[in-house]
């Protein structure tokens, strides 16, 4: 759980900081057309190779250099949405069978309530841990 943000945190930073794929400026000559693809923005001096679009997110443009981990740190935000709709959907499924249950009045009921009331708490817990990190 925490290595999917973290892997999205330092992807992100990678996307941020990098250069995006500058045109070498020995290859390009003074009047000649941009390579396909190329396009000038305006946080670069120089065209940008393969140029996506500039994402507000990371402040920065997305292009050659920088679009796999782009692309990377999109499936990580993504799986984390994911699994914690899916943490949501679990702890509704226990909250609704406990509410469904009828609680035993003998003594021996007693411990698969705690156990079941434990469990609960566990979940709550690890979900809260999940939303935070």
């Amino acid at each position: 759980a925490l290595s999917l943000h973290g892997a999205a945190v330092a992807l992100a930073l990678g996307c941020a900081l990098c250069d995006a794929g500058q045109l070498p400026e020995a290859a390009r000559e003074e009047g000649a057309p941009l390579p396909r693809r190329a396009h000038r923005a305006w946080l670069y001096q120089l065209p940008l190779r393969r140029y996506d679009h500039y994402c507000r997110w990371l402040r920065n443009a997305v292009a050659l250099k920088n679009h796999r981990e782009f692309v990377l740190m999109l499936a990580c935000l993504v799986s984390v949405g994911l699994l914690g709709a899916l943490l949501d959907a679990a702890l509704l499924a226990l909250r609704l069978r406990a509410s469904l249950v009828d609680e035993p009045a003998a003594a021996p009921g007693a411990a698969t309530t705690a156990q079941g009331t434990a469990l609960h708490a566990l979940a709550v817990v690890g979900h809260l841990v999940w939303s935070v990190a």
